[in-house]
């Protein structure tokens, strides 16, 4: 990862691109029985773009799929399900309203 970042430092200052760690972060994903290794629980390694640290989290929002670190489903199907109450509600309040001054204007 390390050597990654440095080629990723290295093209900005070819190009005169610079990438924001402040919206990057830093994902470990790996099944359950390997998470249970010290290794893998170290949140020590710091990674750095443009001399910025990189944040590391447990779950991230990508194109609208929750990503978790133990590549579960369990946060991404509460998200959708969440997402679709949402929707649902906002469109049975738009019709309720259409509804309710149609039977007004009726009465």
């Amino acid at each position: 990862m390390h050597t990654f970042l440095s080629l990723c430092d290295a093209f900005a200052s070819e190009f005169d691109v610079k990438f924001n760690a402040q919206e990057s972060k830093l994902l470990v994903c790996m099944p359950s029985s390997r998470c249970k290794q010290p290794l893998f629980q170290s949140t020590s390694c710091q990674f750095f773009i443009n001399d910025n640290p990189i944040e590391r989290v447990d779950s991230y929002l990508h194109l609208e799929h929750v990503i978790t670190s133990n590549l579960k489903d369990k946060e991404d199907i509460l998200f959708r399900r969440d997402c679709f109450t949402s929707h649902a509600n906002n469109v049975r309040s738009r019709h309720t309203v259409t509804l309710d001054m149609v039977v007004n204007s009726s009465l």
